[in-house]
């Protein structure tokens, strides 16, 4: 839980590979290749109708070996929430994954099975805060970010990055 008296004004920013490295990956295939980020090899797929962004990033597992966990995929469904462009929007709560990297892409609304709804509307945009870990074992807020990451971007947080997504 943040305390209450630490009030702090964030402006969302763009989110973009450099400006998101210290906190994780963004994950994303790009129009232009020239574009793409140093280090990210690109080659050619599908007989030439695709190309292939090569290890954008890795999964990441600590967990001790007594824990006998595992890393995988999970699958979330989340409605938009109200905010608008330069609206303002309180984080109460910052959590993160001690063992692990985590991932979120966007799937779009999708119709998983024959009368499966989907979402009833999905967003263009949407907010990612996150900070770093402080000396105390609490989120950093001299290094606490906000980006706007669009609906084509995922993201992985790194192992032990403080976040929330909305």
């Amino acid at each position: 839980m943040l305390d209450s008296r630490e009030v702090k004004t964030l402006h969302a920013l763009p989110l973009t590979p450099e400006a998101f490295a210290t906190f994780g990956q963004v994950v994303q295939g790009y129009g232009d290749v020239n574009a793409v980020p140093r280090g990210v090899r690109v080659t050619s797929a599908n007989q030439g109708s695709a190309y292939k962004f090569h290890k954008i990033s890795l999964l990441e597992s600590s967990y001790p070996a007594d824990v006998k966990a595992t890393t995988g995929l999970s699958v979330y469904r989340c409605q938009p929430i109200d905010a608008k462009p330069g609206g303002h929007w309180d984080i109460k709560v910052l959590e993160r994954h001690l063992h692990t990297n985590q991932a979120f892409i966007p799937m779009g609304p999708g119709f998983a099975s024959e009368g499966d709804e989907g979402l009833k509307e999905t967003a263009r945009d949407y907010l990612v805060v996150v900070a770093q870990n402080g000396k105390d074992d609490k989120p950093d807020l001299e290094t606490i970010r906000a980006f706007i990451a669009t609906s084509a971007q995922g993201i992985v947080y790194n192992t032990g990055i403080w976040r929330k997504f909305h």
